[in-house]
């Protein structure tokens, strides 16, 4: 099932892109500790979702997924930010800053930098590779921030994402 969400979230991240909109974005309502779920809801505006939708971003993954197609949001919800969490202290980010500002080598970064600094994050991910900068895949560790009772207005990330925008939660 994550490879599923996985390769919808990526398609769903290049339509984004391909679209250039921050209107977009993403809730994923049965998440657990360590899992996004199995249901990826997009919201936004009637006009952003029909681009979006007119954009065939699920092309070819009709056998393995449901789209509800536009429906309105019901009435009497909840609303919260899903954002990404991020590590500070990812090994390689913080050896290449290392490098970069002292000029040391790979091997010499690495000694002062070992893995073990790393710090990991007790939240659902889902893997992605990012059509613009990379071929590698990673994870987006996905922060689910407190119901609120009023949304709250701004712009998503590409991955549909914000820490401040929010998204109706049912």
């Amino acid at each position: 099932m994550s490879d599923i969400m996985s390769r919808a979230f990526y398609r769903l991240h290049g339509a984004i892109a391909s679209l250039q909109t921050s209107e977009v974005g993403v809730s994923f309502p049965n998440h657990t500790l360590m899992s996004v779920g199995d249901v990826l809801r997009v919201h936004g505006s009637k006009d952003a979702l029909g681009r979006l939708l007119d954009g065939g971003w699920l092309f070819r993954m009709e056998d393995y997924t449901l789209s509800s197609g536009l429906m309105p949001v019901p009435e009497q919800v909840k609303y919260r930010c899903v954002s990404r969490g991020r590590a500070k202290s990812s090994a390689p980010r913080l050896r290449k800053r290392l490098m970069r500002r002292h000029g040391l080598s790979d091997q010499e970064a690495e000694r002062l930098i070992p893995d073990s600094v790393e710090k990991r994050l007790k939240l659902p991910s889902i893997s992605v590779c990012s059509k613009g900068t990379s071929t590698r895949s990673y994870p987006i560790f996905i922060k689910h921030g407190p119901l609120l009772d009023a949304p709250v207005s701004a712009a998503f990330s590409g991955y549909g994402l914000s820490s401040e925008a929010t998204v109706p939660w049912f």
